[in-house]
């Protein structure tokens, strides 16, 4: 098979680094190019503005016409991600199209040409993005095939622009499995062999296995650089005629020399037996990618560019999208982006920045990524982590795995030493860095979706930086302008003082459309039900802060703000209580309100509040007056304030109710099936599938067909 013999070429999770940049090359040749993916990204969105059509829903139906119609035509490509219950998968594959997998297709593509392949477990990306980017700089014709983004490139795909003789690839070489099997190089680099995986190995010697076959692989006369901290079993099966560099910060072979570190900056010499490179500058900082930059440069040296272009190529790099990032460097704060997931590289990754901030005190926040990596190399993370002054844990990103009794954040918490550790949703990282900033190096690390934390942490301390820096401001302005209105003030308050107030002048916030407070119960407030007279006093004699207090004391009462102005009024400002949700009890006297804060409100006789009813809670805890503001009942909380929030299911859901597990059960105004939602966890993520139901579903079969609805489970709705 030859790619050009395909016509229309289709991804199943065409979001996915490593798919992305074949859907680019593809796109780039001219061809059609469509794609699924389970959930939309900034990738997947780069891609639609490059011209490629994307869905995010596993529906036949959105399978491209041109696709249905040119079976033989079609070549499709799919993602060891996809599941095996996945319907577009199903129907291509009962319908006979060619399917292969992502690593067939770059074997496919790298057949016939020079081919410089990039393998280990970690490492195996930043040290390709270097060779592409010293090959490309120097001006040396080549295509490449990433797995992350090059800040250089702003891609993971690099394109020869020469048809002619023999092509470059510069190629990252998976061994997830065994996909790198497919690749033969002329160059190969091997990074390091640590146990990964285990979940498609077994165990480490088959993962050894592998990576001998791989290495048998490369063609005959060809390079093999090998990290001295791989496993040297891996060359039980090499050619004879493959040359072997062993590589390594010192005592290799190939070696960095002494090291000095200038701000960010790693500078270094690259070291032979017949060979030396001085004064390598290398501005993505971390030892690990000093051994990166080694076997690039060497690479680049293969491919005869020159030690000043090298040098020069070299300190243009700016490095890969989360690999060790610089998202905020500032004299207030450092916050680094890193992909690190396993073990080894979070080792590489503390022990750079501790050689970066040897004084800073450092926070890290960490999302496990994947339930068998966690509980294989459990013991392994705990103490990476432990050397670090604080960590915030996530909940393990679960990728293509189902969950594992016992394997959890929690887990691995319990193993970290040190007192300061937590776990933490991501909605509480971000709440928590709002409320106070304790920490001068902050660090965001995982292969999951906590990439999604960046963009939002990277405002926060922005807006923290200027509002320090408005303060400074502010108060050198202020401490000016304190002296010149001291004495103007002085004078005016005495004349203020002596003035009687003309009217009382009230205003109640009523966004919400709660009313339950009048103007009329104000001023009887103020003034104990006319008892005291406030309009034709003087003002001296008026107590604004007693005033305030008084009206604050009303049970649906959030804020009070009473001032005068120098027209002689007083202003009253008023922000109501907002419930957004009502307990029914068996006696409908004890039922009361829960807020957006959590606090108990009675009930008014005034006002009724239109919000949804929890007509039953088994839960234990959910039966204590302040379970809504405690850790447990927040996530519940943030469900009604959901609920509240959004127009459509505020009108749809009749009653909410709590089950002595915990689980939430909610009843609709229209129909009779009950909704199992579950835990009140990926909230939006199960009101999406339920919107699904009722567009869909319903219109289709009817409002009353199903007596239940369960939303509890990833990627399904179970209907009964």
């Amino acid at each position: 098979m030859r790619p050009e013999a395909y016509k229309y070429i289709y991804f199943l999770g065409i979001g996915g680094i490593g798919m992305s940049a074949i859907a680019r090359y593809f796109n780039a040749k001219g061809l059609p190019v469509w794609g699924y993916d389970k959930t939309p990204t900034p990738l997947t969105q780069a891609l639609i503005e490059e011209g490629i059509q994307i869905h995010y829903e596993d529906d036949v139906n959105l399978i491209p016409e041109e696709v249905k119609q040119n079976r033989e035509q079609t070549l499709v490509v799919l993602t060891p991600a996809i599941p095996a219950e996945h319907q577009q998968w199903a129907y291509l594959k009962e319908n006979n199209y060619t399917i292969k997998k992502r690593s067939e297709v770059l074997g496919i593509i790298t057949a016939n040409a020079y081919t410089i392949a990039v393998a280990g477990t970690h490492g195996k990306t930043t040290t390709s993005s270097m060779i592409a980017h010293l090959l490309h700089h120097a001006g040396v014709d080549c295509s490449a095939f990433l797995g992350g983004i090059s800040v250089n490139l702003n891609s993971n795909l690099l394109l020869s622009k020469n048809n002619e003789g023999r092509e470059i690839v510069v190629v990252e070489a998976d061994e997830y499995d065994r996909s790198f099997l497919r690749l033969y190089p002329d160059v190969a680099i091997v990074t390091s062999t640590d146990a990964d995986h285990l979940d498609i190995y077994g165990d480490k010697d088959a993962l050894i296995e592998s990576f001998q076959h791989f290495i048998s692989q490369v063609k005959p006369g060809g390079t093999l650089l090998l990290n001295t901290k791989a496993d040297t079993r891996i060359l039980n099966k090499i050619e004879d005629s493959v040359k072997v560099i062993r590589y390594g910060l010192e005592q290799a072979e190939l070696n960095a020399g002494p090291i000095t570190i200038a701000g960010h900056h790693f500078k270094f010499n690259l070291t032979t037996s017949t060979n030396i490179i001085p004064g390598l500058d290398l501005p993505v900082p971390g030892y690990h990618n000093v051994e990166n930059a080694l076997a690039a440069c060497y690479v680049a040296q293969i491919m005869r560019v020159p030690p000043h272009q090298i040098r020069a190529g070299l300190a243009a790099y700016r490095g890969v999208k989360r690999r060790f990032e610089f998202v905020v460097d500032s004299e207030d704060y450092i916050y680094i982006d890193d992909y690190a997931h396993h073990p080894t590289e979070i080792d590489a990754f503390v022990k750079s920045l501790k050689a970066l901030f040897p004084e800073k005190k450092i926070k890290l926040i960490f999302q496990p990524h994947l339930f068998t990596r966690t509980r294989d190399f459990a013991d392994e993370f705990a103490e990476s982590l432990s050397q670090v002054d604080e960590v915030e844990l996530l909940e393990i990103y679960p990728a293509r795995e189902k969950p594992i009794s016992g394997v959890n954040a929690q887990m691995l918490l319990n193993r970290i030493s040190g007192p300061n550790k937590s776990i933490l949703s991501k909605e509480e990282v971000l709440r928590k860095l709002e409320q106070s900033i304790d920490f001068e190096v902050l660090a965001t690390v995982g292969a999951g979706d906590i990439d999604t934390l960046v963009t939002p942490i990277k405002n926060i301390l922005k807006n923290k930086k200027m509002f320090r820096k408005r303060k400074i401001i502010s108060i050198i302005f202020a401490s000016c302008c304190i002296l010149i209105l001291a004495g103007l003030g002085v004078f005016v308050a005495q004349k203020q003082a002596q003035k009687a107030v003309r009217k009382v002048s009230v205003t109640i916030d009523n966004e919400y459309n709660n009313y339950f407070i009048s103007d009329r119960e104000v001023k009887n407030i103020l003034t104990n039900d006319g008892e005291k007279k406030i309009e034709g006093s003087k003002i001296s004699d008026v107590d604004l802060k007693s005033l305030e207090l008084r009206i604050k004391s009303h049970k649906f009462v959030r804020e009070a703000q009473v001032y005068r102005d120098l027209a002689g009024n007083l202003n009253i400002k008023i922000k109501q209580n907002r419930p957004i949700a009502r307990i029914v009890h068996d006696n409908s006297e004890e039922d009361v309100y829960i807020d957006d804060e959590g606090n108990i409100l009675p009930l008014s006789e005034r006002f009724t509040a239109r919000v949804i009813p929890i007509t039953r809670s088994l839960f234990r805890p959910a039966q204590n007056k302040s379970f809504y503001q405690d850790s447990l009942g927040q996530a519940y909380l943030d469900l009604l304030k959901f609920v509240e929030k959004d127009a459509f299911w505020k009108a749809q859901l009749a009653e909410m109710q709590i089950d002595a597990k915990g689980k939430v059960i909610f009843m609709p105004q229209v129909g009779t099936q009950a909704i199992e939602f579950g835990k009140p966890e990926e909230v939006e993520q199960k009101f999406k599938k339920l919107l699904v139901f009722y567009k869909k579903v319903l219109p289709a079969m009817g409002w009353d067909r199903y007596k239940r609805v369960n939303l509890e489970f990833s990627d399904q709705i179970i209907c009964e």
